[in-house]
């Protein structure tokens, strides 16, 4: 597969208003509720931002890593709440019609590198993130062969150093202060529009879905127009990372993963800062509660 050609636009253009325009659905101005959940393995992270038209807000923060009480996102420090490998998460939030919120599990050590820039490859597993009993962002955990073949932390003559966990216990093996999945969140159903950005406000990906109360993964168009990997880990430059053959243009997606999304709905515009940067775009996902 050839490696892609991006489009780089300004930023002022991009981001001072909506790329994309669409009917507008009537639904009920009443707030809906998003029952949000996630029990069990997660190493390291879960943000969960609420955005409007003008402004994110980050609204709960679990971190591994973080030795501070707090999280840098985007000039806003956020109490951050240490889990230890594993997370019991039940909550709530309130959603209106000019309202999306956005979850995101993330590999990070904030206690080494502070700055939200991708590091080394090391290793990350996520059970399900669920939002009203539906899975939103599908776990990642190398025992359930969630993606097959894909390297992982420990070798065959390894073997996991905690004799608690189980013989096979593994984790994939992702960058470091990355977001490794995210899900998007909507009021009501109907048509959305993404575009993905680097850091330079580059634009990489773009997506036109439309969106229902089941989750679905969303797939860009280059995926669609066969332009790009269909893998669910293929990285920003559409190579998959393996062991034995390190193809993936570790310098590229190091600058060009992705930082922010524009995304247009029902005639609102949510500009979304990533809590740290994405190099999986085929590892996102969107639902509407309604």
């Amino acid at each position: 597969m050839n490696r892609r050609t991006f489009i780089f636009l300004s930023s002022s253009f991009l981001f001072g208003k909506s790329l994309f325009a669409n009917t507008t659905t009537v639904f009920s101005k009443k707030p809906v509720v998003a029952n949000i959940s996630m029990n069990g393995d997660l190493d390291d992270d879960l943000f969960i931002i609420k955005s409007t038209p003008v402004s994110n807000t980050m609204t709960h923060c679990f971190q591994m890593h973080n030795p501070k009480d707090h999280f840098n996102y985007h000039g806003v420090y956020v109490k951050s709440q240490n889990v230890y490998g594993v997370i019991e998460f039940n909550d709530t939030l309130s959603l209106n019609k000019n309202e999306m919120i956005s979850l995101f599990v993330a590999n990070e050590r904030e206690e080494m590198y502070d700055l939200p820039k991708l590091r080394a490859r090391t290793h990350f597993k996520a059970v399900d993130t669920y939002v009203d009993n539906k899975v939103l962002i599908p776990s990642m955990i190398p025992e359930k062969n969630d993606v097959p073949n894909y390297p992982v932390w420990f070798g065959n003559d390894e073997g996991y150093c905690d004799i608690t966990k189980p013989k096979d216990y593994n984790y994939y093996k992702l960058w470091e202060n990355a977001v490794c999945g995210g899900g998007f969140v909507f009021a009501n159903p109907g048509k959305v529009h993404i575009q993905l950005f680097n850091e330079e406000n580059g634009l990489m990906f773009t997506y036109e879905e439309n969106i229902t109360n089941e989750p679905k993964n969303l797939l860009s168009n280059e995926v669609k127009y066969e332009d790009f990997s269909r893998h669910l880990l293929a990285e920003v430059d559409g190579a998959i990372f393996s062991e034995n053959n390190n193809n993936v243009l570790n310098s590229f997606v190091m600058r060009y993963a992705i930082t922010k999304a524009l995304i247009t709905k029902d005639g609102e515009t949510f500009n979304v800062d990533f809590p740290y940067p994405l190099p999986y775009p085929n590892r996102l996902f969107a639902m509407s509660l309604n």
